[in-house]
């Protein structure tokens, strides 16, 4: 639980602060970020005080971040993975969309010529307990249809997507960012609406991370020194 808390008051300050400096300037730290987000919402049923809504922005903020670092460097293109074609969605479980992939330029958002694809590889993280289990969804190389594959929302999760894009030769495409990452790679997530019975669960959650945010020094620390995790 204490952790848990700790982890809800550094969310607090993302939502209050997001900017490229302090939540996210690599496409690895967005990738925690959504999954912490996931993980949190799991937890409380929605992030404390808000709604899905929130999680998405806070989602999208961090994606944000990470694109303007790379356009900052005059990076040409990034991998773009949308989900009903947008990278953060509010899908209800049950409902059935297409992940597909293309590049953008990171300076306008729009698609742009990148490296030659022959093939894109979706994987999908149900459970942010455990960041680092991805399940492979499918594998398209139908460039016609932006490389699409189908996906349904299961109950109760929060899906964080990956894609991973192929040359026609088989190899992985890689892009150098800041950050360390590889920019072909793309993310995205559906953040899902917490159930009316935990309402009173996440009045308390949101008094926890109010009485965190007010202790002295705390909004100092923010998101600053890399990926926020959360620690059981």
């Amino acid at each position: 639980m204490r952790g848990s808390v700790r982890a809800l008051a550094a969310l607090g300050i993302c939502f209050a602060f997001i900017a490229p400096r302090t939540c996210g300037d690599s496409l690895d730290h967005a990738l925690t970020t959504c999954l912490i987000i996931a993980d949190i919402s799991n937890e409380f049923r929605g992030v404390p005080g808000t709604g899905p809504g929130d999680e998405a922005i806070a989602c999208a903020g961090a994606i944000s971040a990470y694109l303007v670092q790379q356009a900052a460097v005059l990076l040409p293109a990034v991998g773009q993975l949308l989900f009903a074609g947008s990278p953060v969605s509010l899908l209800p479980a049950g409902a059935t969309e297409f992940l597909d992939f293309r590049f953008i330029d990171p300076a306008t958002g729009l698609p742009t010529t990148g490296p030659p694809i022959g093939s894109v590889e979706y994987e999908v993280n149900v459970n942010p307990a455990a960041p680092t289990d991805f399940v492979d969804i499918g594998t398209s190389s139908a460039a016609a249809t932006d490389f699409a594959v189908p996906f349904t929302v299961q109950s109760g999760t929060e899906p964080v997507f990956l894609a991973i894009p192929f040359s026609p030769a088989g190899d992985a495409i890689f892009i150098a960012g800041t950050g360390g990452s590889n920019d072909a790679r793309a993310i995205a997530f559906n953040a899902t609406a917490p159930e009316p019975s935990y309402v009173v669960a996440l009045g308390a959650a949101l008094a926890l991370v109010a009485f965190r945010l007010r202790r002295p020094g705390t909004a100092a620390r923010g998101c600053r020194g890399g990926a926020v995790r959360v620690r059981r």
